[in-house]
């Protein structure tokens, strides 16, 4: 069961070619969430919900509101695009649950950006990026057990203190992992650099590289190899010790000025071939769109 409640019509805003265009939000509350798939080209924010409860809160034009699909599945939700569409407005969608329950994040449209701004599960939590577009974690991810999985050329920015985490790294995205705590396990293959700062000199990383991509980490133990049959362990045989890591500052904007044609479907297009975005001039200026930013450590 869920319950949607329409917000409020917001106002009014002069598009670039001097159309107005009505922009309302509308907020859907669903008994519980711990994970978000996005295959939307939008970029979205995920917070915590001040109240406890589970939303999703989408602010844009209607004709975005009518295109976006957004489905319920059992303990997750899944955010799609059917149609063609447009927009010169803003378009800001949040994803708010209570702190330390999400648990489960995938990106698989290429240039959507997804910015996580609430504590995940003490239990375990993942991140899937399958595009090139950026998941930044702005709050760390402290469970027992944490997965990082990337394939594209997107980049990912996590601060985090779990205690066994997982990469797996391919493609030619960047992966900066600061501040775990337990064992790191890398299986890298990919162009990208995968960049570990832990939390201490005792952290061990382990497992293979066989990308030309580096490994390369400020302290810790690394055994980490190229070839995982290739004998005994050796230090440093596709690992690389640095003096530090610096873990760049990142901005997270609202999607604004997209043109949209096809389906943006999770598992694939629609029947009307390749979907495809393009740019158009957005009523908004740049700096009226951040939607998270994050310092450099």
């Amino acid at each position: 069961m869920m319950w949607v409640v329409l917000v409020a019509v917001l106002g009014f805003v002069v598009g670039a070619h001097g159309q107005v265009t009505q922009v309302s939000a509308q907020t859907t509350y669903y008994p519980y969430l711990e994970s978000l798939t996005v295959c939307a080209p939008i970029n979205v924010y995920i917070n915590s919900s001040t109240d406890g409860k589970y939303a999703v809160t989408v602010d844009a034009d209607p004709v975005v509101r009518k295109a976006l699909k957004i489905t319920y599945q059992g303990k997750g939700l899944g955010i799609e695009t059917f149609g063609d569409f447009q927009s010169n407005s803003p378009i800001q969608i949040t994803f708010s649950l209570p702190p330390g329950i999400l648990q489960y994040v995938e990106a698989d449209y290429s240039n959507s950006d997804v910015a996580i701004d609430t504590i995940f599960s003490n239990e375990k939590g993942e991140i899937a990026n399958n595009g090139n577009g950026r998941i930044i974690v702005s709050k760390g991810m402290n469970g027992n057990l944490v997965k990082v999985s990337t394939v594209g050329s997107g980049d990912i920015v996590i601060n985090g203190a779990g205690q066994y985490t997982e990469i797996f790294s391919a493609g030619s995205g960047n992966r900066y992992v600061s501040g775990f705590t337990g064992q790191i396990n890398v299986k890298h293959d990919g162009s990208g650099a995968v960049l570990i700062n832990p939390s201490s000199g005792s952290v061990n990383i382990g497992g293979v590289n066989t990308g030309s991509g580096p490994v390369s980490y400020a302290q810790g133990n690394c055994t980490v190899r190229k070839d995982p049959d290739a004998g005994p362990r050796m230090v440093g045989d596709a690992c690389t010790k640095v003096s530090s890591i610096s873990v760049p500052s990142q901005t997270v904007y609202w999607t604004c000025g997209i043109a949209v044609k096809g389906d943006y479907a999770c598992g694939g297009g629609g029947l009307g071939g390749p979907p495809s975005v393009s740019s158009i001039p957005c009523a908004t200026q740049q700096n009226g769109l951040v939607m998270m930013s994050t310092e450099a450590s």
